[in-house]
């Protein structure tokens, strides 16, 4: 489950027209990207979990279990497709469904490749549920910023801006009561046929880097 966050009394403002909204918002998250890209060669490497520890709130008080699948490296080459992300995704969804667990404790000890996982199943799931209206009053709504940052290490072009899209269409949807409401929900609509579409190519380009990267979702039995 996401945190939810308080809902702060925002203070009154002057509204403006629906094109400098979407202009300042968009500036607001290429700015934020800048600043991320230019941290990234240093930080992804040390997000990758070891395979002797997976959830470490305390350094010094490693709690035992792993968020690593365990696996042969032939089993590794025989599954396939959802089987094969299942797999991958299973430890991470026991962690933090079947033990109750906040994932906003779970997602940071994640190496790349697993956020970006876990991360796109779980805005699958929920278009899949309602669509992006769902998507948008769901709790990961909040969130969309940070799926967009785990899924860029997929380097799926389409991917990218239509994550990036749908971050910057909800940030105006929260802005823009009727003026713009139009725009938005062609966005929605079409939104919703570009990824139902696509979903099947996102899977698999998704599954080739597992392939490329195994030791951020495996520890190998032999």
């Amino acid at each position: 489950m996401f945190l939810s966050f308080c809902s702060c009394k925002k203070k009154e403002q002057q509204t403006l027209p629906p094109k400098e909204v979407k202009n300042t918002i968009t500036q607001t998250i290429n700015n934020s990207k800048l600043k991320n890209d230019s941290l990234s060669n240093e930080s992804i490497p040390n997000q990758i979990v070891p395979t002797s520890h997976s959830k470490i709130i305390n350094p010094s008080e490693p709690i035992g279990f792993t968020l690593l699948a365990e696996m042969t490296a032939l089993e590794f080459e025989s599954i396939k497709g959802a089987e094969l992300e299942m797999k991958m995704v299973r430890p991470i969804y026991s962690e933090i469904f079947d033990r109750d667990e906040d994932d906003s404790q779970v997602i940071p000890l994640l190496s790349p490749g697993q956020k970006a996982l876990y991360h796109f199943r779980k805005m699958d799931e929920i278009l899949m549920e309602g669509g992006i209206d769902q998507l948008f009053s769901s709790a990961l709504a909040d969130h969309l910023g940070d799926i967009h940052e785990s899924l860029s290490v997929l380097k799926h072009s389409k991917l990218n801006d239509l994550t990036k899209d749908l971050q910057l269409n909800y940030l105006l949807s929260r802005q823009l009561k009727v003026d713009g409401e139009s725009d938005i929900n062609s966005f929605k609509k079409n939104f919703n046929s570009s990824f139902q579409k696509n979903k099947e190519e996102f899977y698999l380009h998704l599954e080739d880097y597992i392939r490329s990267h195994p030791e951020e979702f495996i520890n190998f039995k032999d």
